[in-house]
């Protein structure tokens, strides 16, 4: 049972985080024609990411990331983007500050 739940959990975080990326990607091209708010991609990003975590630290990350990846995702190298999804990916729950802050040196180090 726990591992189709946990199949579950991660088929809906892969899904959320390409709809993320989908969106950081498609974002520029959208705005410039007048089809979509700039701030309803970050705001979905930052709802979907923010859910469940008790750690301000994580919070502020997360929004910082969200910020990056949806309004500079198409301008940044993929190293940098890489490492802001990892942040998305696993700062979600985070429930302290030092966890959020070993998260946050694995995922920027990996640049």
């Amino acid at each position: 049972m726990k591992r189709i739940m946990d199949f579950y959990g991660l088929s809906a975080l892969i899904v959320a985080l390409g709809s993320v990326l989908l969106l950081a990607h498609a974002a520029p091209a959208a705005a410039q024609e007048g089809f979509e708010d700039r701030t309803d991609g970050y705001n979905q990003c930052v709802m979907w990411a923010v859910r469940n975590t008790r750690s301000l630290t994580a919070v502020r990350m997360m929004q910082h990331a969200c910020q990056k990846v949806w309004s500079e995702g198409s301008m940044m190298r993929d190293s940098d983007k890489e490492a802001y999804v990892c942040l998305l990916q696993e700062l979600r729950g985070v429930d302290n500050d030092y966890a959020a802050q070993l998260v946050y040196a694995s995922c920027t180090n990996q640049r």
